[in-house]
Order: structure tokens, then sequence, then C-alpha cells
């Protein structure tokens, strides 16, 4: 009993040494990238939503290894856009936020290179049940894809195809290379097909993501990304170029012909059925058995209206943009300090 007394008050202490933003209402304000169209009070309002479905998610008992607890954030979360993962790494090392919205994977790369930083709200499993499916593949999401102009459809089409053709074996391996190794290790470089004679695309780079989306110390990118880009151009049979700029530079890079296309983090579920007016949430999650269909409707009831789902999947595209396949899916979690 006294052995058990103490290993209980072992966890109490090392939970308050490393998640000192247990204290209720600790949260705040929320550093994230610069959205492209979408303001700091919609994705307040997104985080809010994320909250309410952590707190549903517990009820419901979906494994976390970081899970929700009431009073984590503000009832009135501020968003405060950043430009550079940097500028928001410092701004929360200086206590000007309270945590990051990021990620997940971006999220342990950085907690397992800092152990001043702690993850929150870690949900991972969107296999668990239709609540998870929706939370994970919808509002909790974080889908990777590419942004293009409108114009440009018919090489949205053809990045799609490609994207399409890279199996789950080879995802898994590329995955574990360029993301699982690298969150405790170096990121590796990519060497980028070259074929003579061959049409270049540009693609732009911001290195606010690693080890997605990286830049390294002596300006080359790297990283997952940049793997799946070496991979396009071999099916597609077109030269990649390489572009950095900052993250909030992105629609206006593309709109001048700086680049054509600049990689896009948002949940992809959705998106094509909002944009056509047809959104309807049992096209996008469809009901396998009764307690599938019950959850369904418990999402309908208790979360959607109060939140236009319908509007959020497509709320982020600028005017004139397309989003191609998604190549890599994650969930969004929180990271504070410890």
């Amino acid at each position: 009993m006294k052995k058990l007394i103490l290993l209980t008050l072992a966890m109490m202490l090392a939970l308050c040494v490393l998640m000192p933003a247990l204290a209720e209402g600790t949260i705040k304000r929320i550093g994230t990238l610069q959205m492209l169209n979408m303001t700091e009070t919609e994705y307040a309002a997104v985080q809010k939503l994320r909250a309410r479905i952590g707190k549903m998610m517990n009820e419901e008992g979906v494994p976390a290894e970081h899970p929700y607890y009431d009073g984590m954030l503000d009832e009135e979360p501020e968003i405060v856009f950043f430009d550079s993962l940097d500028s928001m790494l410092m701004a929360l090392d200086a206590d000007q936020i309270d945590a990051i919205d990021l990620n997940r994977s971006t999220a342990k790369y950085l907690c397992a290179n800092n152990d001043r930083l702690a993850i929150l709200m870690d949900y991972s499993d969107p296999d668990e049940n239709m609540l998870s499916e929706f939370a994970l593949n919808g509002p909790m999401g974080f889908d990777f894809s590419m942004m293009l102009q409108e114009e440009n459809q018919s090489l949205a089409d053809e990045l799609s195809e490609a994207i399409d053709s890279i199996d789950e074996d080879e995802l898994e391996a590329l995955t574990e290379k360029y993301i699982t190794g690298a969150i405790n290790g170096e990121i590796p470089s990519v060497e980028l097909p070259v074929i003579e004679g061959a049409e270049t695309i540009r693609v732009a780079v911001t290195g606010d993501l690693p080890p997605m989306d990286y830049v390294s110390a002596d300006g080359q990118p790297a990283g997952f990304n940049v793997a799946i880009l070496a991979e396009i151009s071999a099916r597609i049979g077109r030269n990649i170029e390489l572009v950095p700029i900052n993250a909030a530079a992105r629609p206006v890079a593309l709109s001048s012909g700086t680049v054509d296309v600049v990689f896009w983090s948002r949940s992809c579920m959705g998106v094509n059925e909002a944009r056509d007016n047809d959104f309807q949430l049992d096209t996008v999650l469809v009901p396998e058995d009764e307690a599938d269909q019950e959850m369904l409707e418990k999402i309908e009831t208790e979360i959607l209206p109060d939140f236009d789902y319908a509007v959020y999947a497509d709320k982020d595209i600028p005017d004139g943009l397309i989003v191609t396949a998604c190549y890599y899916t994650d969930s969004t979690v929180l990271v504070s300090k410890q």
C-alpha cells in the first residue's frame, strides 16, 4: 500500500513538472502559422470546437496519449498568427503565447529535440470509432496536399494522379525514413531526379514544419515533403525546382507566378463536397453499423448545429486556388512549455 501511495504521488509530481498547463484555463493565447484565408477569430472557433470534441472523445473512451481535459483551454481562446515557426517558438519561450497549434509529427519532432516542450491534446487513431474518424479526419485533422491556381487544374490533376499512385508500402517506407526516423535523429537529405530536357515545376518550401517541410542550416530543403516530390517527379517526368519562401507569402508567390505549387496543410475531408455545395456528413463518413449511425447522429445534433463543418472544410482555400489529393494524414495537437 505504501508503495502504491508513493507511486501515485510520484505520478502526480511528474504531471505537475511536465504539464504546467493543467491549471484551469491556462491556454488562453494560441500561436499558429499564418492562415491563407481564415481570420484569427474564425480559427479560435475551431479551437473551441476541438475542445468540445476532445471532451466528447474522453466520454466515449477514445484512447489518447495526452487527452483533452476540462478547463485546459480558456473559454474564449485567442489565436495569434505567425509568419514562421521560429518566431512562434520565440513567442512561446517569452510567454507571449501559451501554446502552439501544430501537426502531430512536427510537434513530436520539436519535443524530441527540446525537453522544455510538451504535447497536449493528442489523439492519433482515426479508426477507433465514428467520432474519432470525424475528429481526426476533420476538425482535428492536418492533411498534407498541394495548392495551385485554378488555371493549373491539369497540373493539379496530374499531381493528384501521381500522389494516388504511391502505394501504401511505398508511403509507409517514406514515412518511416523521413518522419518516424527523423523525429529522434537527423532529417535525411533528398536527391531530386534530374530529367534532361523536361519541364520544370517550381514548388515553394517554407521549412516551418520539420520533419515534413524542412530547410537545413545551409539552406537546402529536405524532409518528407521533398521526398514525396522526388516520387512525383519520377512519375510525371518533370523536374522540380524548390523555392524557399515565407509561409505567409504563399498566395502571393502563386498569384505572381514566382512558384507553380505550394504546400497546403488542413483537413481534406469534405473539401470537394463543400465546394460543390453538396456536403452531407454521411457522404464523407459512411456508418457501417448501428453504433456508427448513433454516433453520426450525436455529431450532427451536438456539434454541427454550432459549427458549419461544410464551410470550415473549404474555408482556408483562397478564391482562385485549388488543392490536390492529400498525400499524408496527420492530426492536430497543441505544444506548450513544460
